[in-house]
């Protein structure tokens, strides 16, 4: 087992290949996020401040000022682009990773954790630490033009994408260990999956109840399907080149029933696996052009070997330890508990001068840019540990809390008071069923915007 695993870390790769995981990565690093949802998250209240675990000594270094937001968004959209090209490479690379761990944080600094953003961090460190630019990049273009001959296969190219799908194969294993050793078989043969899908179309994030309502099966099968995947991904892309293919396809089809189901998007993960089909393999069958001997001599740098090890240490440190709030590291979602269709739902309720009532219930809190973002930092808030808290600190706490809130959704404007709910329901009916309400904090929002 041990040779198996170092001969597939230590392949010879294709460094067009490498270059079109660059490509890919850095592309959808800095294209696929909006700027205004950082520059509105970065003016959420110092009191509702919860750093991730892991990135407490660095919040010195993110900016909550709008317009240094704004400018470090510009910095990484321009270096990511500039590193898809493959332009200044080993410049715009390391820039734009640290960019993004910088910026991607922000919206994670109030208590929750989102997990869509972690594998770009990861994958733009290792491919930075790498000659990612020798092929298919306006440096390699320029070097050719220059004489510098085209690069061999070698070990230094194949590695940094087997790192990637390493560090991957962990991060999925310990989401499905951790389902197994907390639930048993049970996570997928008992009803969980099904009241996991009804608390998640009632919260409003997109998920189908009314599939496994009329398909009861759809989630046993479904979760079974979704377990084996987690727990044999790595074994899979160790074994052999078929069992990355088809651990791959697995990875789109699972995310794909994730999101079907849960409502739960993980697209940029499934825009980088892109970056592991064979390009130069195509390209040399296409033309005809032979594929030269590997450069021997052409072995592991040591900057690229420390950051991929680092990275998957990391991975492993947080996945083991069942870990899920931190950053840049964390335990990917493991959804490790049995549900029962008993929700609690965090409710604000405005109520205005003329008597009318509004109110607004999990992923429904908020507005664009920030939208479900708000719902998150609700249920952080609440969800702090009292005996971790400063004396004093709950009210303040609180009122920046419904301050913020008001100020963020027009449908609280005109409200007089603001009251922070929680509400019990039975969701084994379509129709859900209220148990009881419990008041957390009521508060009078400001005279003025």
């Amino acid at each position: 087992m041990g040779e198996r695993f170092r001969s597939f870390l230590f392949a010879a790769g294709d460094p067009i290949n490498l270059g079109f995981a660059r490509l890919v990565v850095f592309a959808v690093i800095g294209i696929r996020f909006w700027t205004a949802s950082y520059v509105a998250a970065a003016q959420i209240p110092d009191a509702l401040l919860q750093p991730p675990l892991g990135f407490g000594w660095a919040l010195a270094l993110v900016p909550r000022d709008p317009a240094a937001v704004e400018r470090l968004a510009l910095l990484l959209r321009v270096a990511a682009l500039a590193a898809a090209l493959g332009l200044f490479t080993r410049v715009t690379t390391v820039v734009a990773t640290a960019a993004a761990l910088l910026l991607f944080v922000i919206p994670h600094l109030f208590g929750h954790v989102g997990h869509d953003r972690h594998h770009l961090v990861w994958f733009a460190a290792i491919l930075a630490a790498s000659p990612c630019g020798d092929a298919l990049s306006l440096d390699a273009w320029w070097r050719r033009r220059r004489g510098v001959p085209v690069p061999r296969p070698a070990v230094r190219y194949g590695f940094p994408l087997r790192a990637i799908l390493l560090v991957m194969g962990i991060a999925y294993f310990f989401s499905g260990f951790w389902k197994l050793a907390s639930c048993g078989l049970a996570w997928f043969t008992s009803d969980s999956l099904a009241n996991l899908t009804a608390k998640a179309g009632y919260t409003g994030i997109g998920a189908r109840p009314e599939w496994t309502r009329a398909y009861a099966w759809l989630t046993h099968v479904g979760g079974a399907i979704g377990l084996t995947f987690e727990l044999s991904f790595l074994a899979l892309v160790v074994t052999s080149r078929l069992g990355r293919v088809a651990a791959l396809v697995m990875a789109f089809v699972f995310h794909l029933g994730v999101y079907l189901l849960l409502g739960i998007s993980f697209a940029h993960l499934l825009y980088c696996y892109l970056a592991f089909i064979d390009v130069g393999g195509l390209w040399r069958r296409l033309t005809g052009v032979a594929t030269p001997a590997p450069d021997p001599g052409a072995r592991v740098g040591l900057a690229s070997g420390t950051v991929a090890a680092s990275v998957a240490l990391g991975v492993f440190a947080f996945g083991a330890a069942h870990l899920g709030n931190g950053w840049p590291f964390a335990g990917y979602p493991r959804f490790d508990t049995l549900h029962t269709p008993l929700l609690t739902s965090y409710v604000l309720e405005g109520r205005r001068r003329d008597g009318s009532v509004v109110r607004l219930h999990d992923a429904g809190l908020g507005v664009p840019p920030l939208g479900r973002h708000l719902f998150n930092i609700l249920r952080a808030n609440q969800n702090r540990v009292p005996g971790l808290e400063e004396p004093g600190g709950r009210e303040p706490r609180w009122r920046a809390a419904c301050t913020f809130f008001w100020r963020q959704d027009p449908r609280l404007h005109g409200a007089t008071s603001v009251r922070f709910i929680l509400e019990d329901l039975d969701l084994t009916e379509p129709t859900p069923r209220r148990l009881r309400e419990r008041a957390l904090f009521e508060c009078a929002p400001p005279v003025s915007r």
